[in-house]
């Protein structure tokens, strides 16, 4: 037995079916609503850390089903997995009570579902996602300048300042950049377009970042920076906050919960997107900060003001991928390391300290010309 919202019933799971079976019906109790939830298990941390530790896998378990209140019997299948990413489920009860104050009751902890319930974890990718990595290699990529430098170690608040960032617990002038080979796969409400995105610039960074190790990958167990399409809803909301319900948003996160390496290689980090009316706009920015991008204030950039941003990576996101990713550049490192370690005049750097409205100045024209193409690019993608 349990109780919610002052609606008592017996339970039991069976055949891969929640039975709820009361003597009245909630609406008996005045109850305004009654939901089945569905709820990755968080025996292991809080629900903002699970979701972290699958590498957003879990935002793909989370679902709920809306209880007849006129009626004293329910039956609710248990969900299939839509991921083949294998977790248990907590059932929860919840809802809003008479008082029109919220109730939740766990009615059942960590069930397991049986691998049937998920699908294969090959994974798929489609012929127009293959990048072909020769088709920008005429371009002949600028040696690192101080304006990518200072582009590459500071986010930009969007009301022109440039402010130091955390990066395991050390907040400087810093750079980040994936230490591992990446392996990249999409899932949950994808669409072709979303495929071609992706390769478009796995694509550009064949040139732009020739070091970097990245393409995609075969089976889930690969998978370090996986990208997760997501209808963000209330019951996903209660672990994350910022999955907005009422429009269009996206964030990439670092892994700051290492993967347990029952399913997944440690991971680098992942990306979700949600409520997109086209997705590539916002699909490119969280790509690019899973890139190493931070924030800038320079208009029509793909990082620069929200109000005002590029759908494509512009000039200045392409030279400071490319200074990211050049060799002499670690993980990590501050700014005057970057600028010793490529030999770049303190002076230069000065400059831009004086006035940083200058970062916004066109850089090299080959930079110039990769973004006009991608500008093309990415309004024949609308």
């Amino acid at each position: 037995m349990f109780s919610a919202c002052d609606w008592s019933s017996s339970f039991a799971v069976s055949r891969g079916l929640v039975f709820l079976s009361a003597t009245e019906a909630p609406s008996s109790k005045f109850v305004e609503s009654l939901n089945l939830d569905f709820i990755p298990d968080t025996t292991s941390g809080q629900a903002s850390s699970v979701i972290n530790h699958s590498l957003g896998f879990a935002y793909h378990q989370y679902s709920r089903s809306t209880l007849d209140l006129s009626k004293s019997e329910h039956i609710v299948d248990i969900p299939k997995g839509i991921v083949p990413f294998k977790t248990n489920l907590n059932i929860v009860v919840s809802g809003t009570g008479s008082d029109g104050n919220p109730c939740s009751t766990t009615i059942y902890e960590e069930f397991t579902r049986s691998d049937d319930y998920y699908p294969s974890a090959d994974l798929t990718v489609p012929s127009n996602a293959i990048p072909d990595k020769d088709k920008y290699k005429p371009f002949a990529i600028p040696s690192v300048t101080a304006q990518g430098v200072m582009l590459a170690t500071s986010q930009g608040n969007w009301n022109g300042s440039y402010e130091k960032v955390n990066i395991s617990n050390n907040n400087d002038f810093l750079v980040r950049k994936p230490e591992v080979a990446l392996k990249l796969g999409l899932f949950g409400d994808v669409g072709s377009k979303d495929y071609e995105t992706i390769r478009d610039y796995l694509e550009v960074l064949a040139v732009v970042a020739p070091n970097l190790d990245i393409g995609w990958g075969n089976h889930v167990s690969e998978i370090n920076l996986p990208i997760h399409f997501v209808e963000c809803t209330d019951v996903i909301q209660g672990a994350d906050q910022h999955c907005n319900t009422e429009g269009p948003s996206g964030a990439f996160s670092d892994q700051w919960v290492a993967g347990d390496g029952s399913m997944l290689t440690t991971g680098y980090g992942y990306i979700r997107i949600s409520g997109q009316r086209s997705n590539r706009h916002t699909l490119t920015h969280e790509f690019g900060h899973a890139m190493g991008l931070w924030h800038s204030n320079v208009d029509q950039t793909s990082m620069g003001p929200g109000q005002n941003q590029a759908s494509y990576w512009a000039a200045q996101d392409l030279m400071t991928i490319a200074t990211i990713h050049n060799s002499a550049v670690k993980h990590a490192q501050n700014r005057d390391e970057i600028q010793a370690a490529l030999d770049i005049p303190v002076a230069l750097i000065e400059n831009f300290l004086n006035d940083p409205t200058t970062l916004a100045n066109a850089p090299d024209s080959v930079w110039v010309d990769l973004d006009n193409l991608l500008k093309v690019q990415a309004e024949a993608a609308r």
